[in-house]
């Protein structure tokens, strides 16, 4: 499931309103979106366990994508980049916390399968997909937590911008809903991974036209002397 990443990642929109929502959710989704690249080129892989139509959930050997030490490395790397190429610590800071939440989310959901160092360490994990519904509520929770967040701290400029975001979640909550009851085919990995990725980009792409549609306040916090929205102004 995605829903608990994309809550995220509208949440954390709330904190600026200088950068497009597309892009935090580009940085929540990031770990899976280097899982599936990783997995087209034979780097990490997954596996169908016996008990799938109870738990619809893949065993995954994933240490360079999800162990807790890669997602490190990759907030940092990001940190860095985004930091360098833009001038911008409070966009660097903003698009490596959604890595870094991400990760956070990933340990509580995955059973334990997530390294802590390398790939035969340690290996880290709450289970909570061993329950679907659990976890499926559990992640619905933190999208309409972020939701709220987001469209209390916007508003729409046009139709498409009061409607569009909204029924695009209803659409993403139905698909991830359904896909609790789908058998995928084992023998298809690198179809399985080309859709997956596929649908990532496409929702970050989607994501990004909607925010466009919206104007942004600025963060929820207000300052303590002024009482108005902190300063945007970013390092």
């Amino acid at each position: 499931m995605i829903i608990g990443q994309i809550g995220i990642g509208l949440a954390l929109k709330t904190l600026s309103k200088s950068i497009n929502l597309g892009w935090i959710i580009a940085s929540t989704l990031l770990l899976d979106i280097l899982l599936w690249i990783f997995i087209l080129f034979g780097i990490e892989s997954y596996s169908i366990p016996s008990n799938y139509e109870q738990i619809h959930h893949f065993n995954y050997d994933f240490p360079y994508s999800h162990g807790f030490l890669a997602a490190l490395c990759w907030t940092l790397l990001v940190y860095f980049f985004v930091r360098i190429y833009t001038l911008r610590q409070k966009r660097a800071v903003l698009l490596s916390m959604g890595i870094f939440f991400s990760i956070l989310i990933d340990i509580v959901t995955h059973p334990a399968e997530i390294p802590f160092l390398v790939p035969n360490s340690f290996k880290m994990g709450f289970g909570l997909s061993n329950h679907i519904y659990v976890d499926f509520v559990f992640e619905l929770l933190i999208l309409l937590a972020g939701l709220y967040l987001y469209f209390k701290t916007s508003y729409s400029k046009t139709f498409l911008g009061r409607y569009g975001l909204g029924i695009f979640m209803v659409v993403l909550i139905y698909v991830d809903f359904g896909q609790l009851y789908l058998s995928p085919d084992p023998t298809d990995y690198i179809d399985t991974a080309l859709s997956s990725l596929t649908s990532l980009v496409a929702i970050i792409a989607i994501v990004f036209w909607l925010d466009k549609q919206r104007s942004h306040r600025g963060p929820v916090f207000k300052s303590p002397q002024s009482g108005s929205s902190v300063s945007e102004a970013e390092n």
